[in-house]
């Protein structure tokens, strides 16, 4: 709350995401300059043409839906090159005099990352991986942008724990596809995965970060999708 007090601008995912905490920081910080709709608050959802938007009515017995769309879209390069274009042109409305270095910064920032997407997606074409298994549907726009295909998660529903004949039929589900790589997330519990991996011993687990610092060394965004590309390489 006292940054907030003290904030020109909060950015924030959108799309859900934040609904349980961020608008109470806000109401507490008492700074009108960041209030919803006003140029001290960007929403990057609004900009992220999200994927999976709910169909019909969604309630809490369909699990921790996101009824926008799915909002971890931070997975993908090219959105979040585009994304940083739109950070430094809010910025260069609030600060005038630098808006062109912040353009130019952002721009170089989205070449950068357009130019490793293609070779991200050289390398993980040249693995032979289409399919996969994740805990959580949150690596949705990784596995879209690079043409891999999640045919199953760890949880039955989305912030729900799997059950005992969830796994079985994940077993049963991996073993059919031929599933080569099973990618968790690290901020959940690997120990079902590894079950996994003793019952089908073809399959490799790998525990990835999905965002900067989850790991020590995931720095940047870049180094975020580098080791999810080197995980489904098998490094």
């Amino acid at each position: 709350m006292v940054k907030i007090s003290r904030a020109d601008l909060v950015v924030s995912n959108g799309l859900s995401l934040e609904t349980g905490w961020l608008p109470s920081l806000i109401r507490g910080g008492r700074n009108p300059r960041v209030n919803p709709g006003t140029k001290g608050h960007l929403v990057l959802g609004d900009s992220a043409e999200p994927l999976d938007i709910a169909q019909g009515k969604v309630t809490r017995a369909s699990g921790d839906v996101h009824p926008e769309g799915n909002p971890h879209f931070m997975l993908d390069p090219i959105r979040v090159g585009k994304l940083g274009v739109v950070i430094a042109e809010r910025l260069g409305e609030l600060d005038e005099p630098n808006r062109a270095a912040y353009i130019e910064s952002a721009r170089a920032f989205q070449k950068d990352l357009e130019e490793k997407t293609k070779k991200w997606d050289e390398r993980i074409k040249k693995s032979g991986v289409t399919k996969t298994v994740t805990y959580h549907n949150d690596m949705l726009y990784f596995l879209e942008r690079f043409g891999v295909k999640a045919i199953g998660f760890l949880e039955p529903k989305p912030g729900i724990p799997p059950t005992a004949q969830h796994i079985l039929s994940i077993m049963d589900l991996v073993k059919k596809e031929k599933v080569g790589v099973i990618l968790v997330e690290n901020y959940f519990d690997t120990k079902i995965a590894d079950r996994l991996t003793a019952e089908v011993p073809s399959v490799k687990v790998k525990v990835v970060g999905i965002s900067v610092g989850s790991k020590p060394e995931l720095k940047t965004h870049a180094d975020v999708i580098e080791q999810i590309v080197q995980a489904i390489e098998g490094k």
